[in-house]
């Protein structure tokens, strides 16, 4: 049974010639269910971070999806489940323009 791919179309004879093509093109490799999907690596909080750093949104706000300068988020208003501070990013745009604010770390990848 031919294999195909769910994001151009095109058919494959075997499996193997598929993950080529998905690794490839990244066709499909969002999927979490997809075998050779990995989890982007968020920008972690925790070790060195520099304001300003360029990263890539892929948060729930799909429309602002692209690259932005990250810093610190400044709206005093992201608390966690337990009501403490949380670390979250507010990311602007090259004109400086906060876009987003209280991005979670796994929303942003390293651009």
């Amino acid at each position: 049974m031919p294999d195909f791919c769910g994001t151009c179309g095109e058919t494959f004879t075997e499996r193997s010639a598929l993950d080529t093509h998905q690794l490839a093109t990244l066709h499909e490799m969002d999927q979490p269910d997809h075998p050779l999907h990995e989890e982007p690596a968020m920008l972690n909080p925790l070790t060195g971070f520099t304001p300003g750093t360029h990263v890539r949104y892929h948060g729930s706000l799909t429309t602002l999806h692209g690259v932005y300068e990250a810093h610190p988020c400044t709206c005093l208003n992201c608390l966690d489940r337990l009501g403490l501070p949380g670390v979250r990013f507010e990311l602007r745009d090259k004109h400086g323009t906060v876009t987003v604010a209280c991005v979670r770390p796994r929303s942003i990848t390293p651009a």
